[in-house]
């Protein structure tokens, strides 16, 4: 699970200036949620070289986190179509954008690597439109996993559990109850902290892109430090 805020009808130039004025950091990232906005990213992303030849990787990621109030019926329409536009969607467009550029029968083939979240699968309070998104992202991977294993294209899902240190500080931000509600999340596993994206996370990343996984397909990985095992 990620934790991260962000403001649609927004440019990213305009985020980074009231992230300065707040004294905060910020990463923005422009999200492609439109099959017309996909024009030219093959060509220049997926160019002959750029990859290493049997091991193709694409991966999204949502750019808006849950609206965050207290129940679903307090949660519009609008809320669940901005977490399907900026999580299922991209993942849609994107997929099939990869599609004609990775088809290879020989050696270990391509990987897809999609992520869904921990908060679709356990049914995490809070978070009812970003659950329904990511249990979307989920399904949706099947599926392509078993129809484009013909052409050894392999495709799977990881559930992440990591904060990075800018993320942590943010928390301040948040009001009291908000705050508690989502550190415990971060914490509740064995481990009893919260994971590391680079350490933790990014190794799983780089084995589903990897040769060594040539095997697996269809699969949801847990990269979470065990958050099921405390549900």
């Amino acid at each position: 699970m990620g934790f991260g805020r962000a403001d649609t009808g927004k440019t990213t130039a305009h985020l980074q200036i009231l992230a300065s004025c707040a004294g905060c950091f910020c990463r923005s990232v422009e999200c492609v949620t439109s099959a017309g906005r996909t024009r030219g990213v093959g060509s220049q992303n997926l160019r002959p070289g750029r990859h290493r030849k049997n091991a193709h990787s694409c991966s999204s990621s949502d750019c808006r986190s849950c609206s965050y109030l207290p129940c679903p019926h307090e949660k519009t329409i609008d809320d669940l179509d901005v977490e399907l536009r900026s999580s299922v969607y991209a993942y849609w467009h994107l997929m099939k954008l990869c599609f004609p550029h990775p088809r290879d029968k020989t050696g270990a083939g391509a990987s897809i690597i999609n992520f869904a979240s921990e908060a679709g699968v356990m049914g995490d309070s809070l978070y009812a439109p970003y659950a329904a998104a990511k249990e979307a992202v989920r399904g949706l991977s099947r599926v392509v996993a078993r129809e484009w294993g013909q052409y050894n294209i392999r495709v799977n899902t990881v559930c992440p559990n990591g904060m990075t240190e800018n993320v942590s500080g943010g928390l301040q931000y948040l009001n009291p109850e908000l705050r508690d509600h989502v550190e415990k999340a971060f914490v509740n596993n064995p481990f009893g902290r919260a994971g590391d994206p680079y350490e933790d996370v990014a190794p799983v990343v780089v084995f589903l892109a990897s040769d060594d996984s040539h095997w697996i397909t269809g699969q949801n990985i847990h990269a979470d430090g065990g958050v099921l095992i405390n549900a």
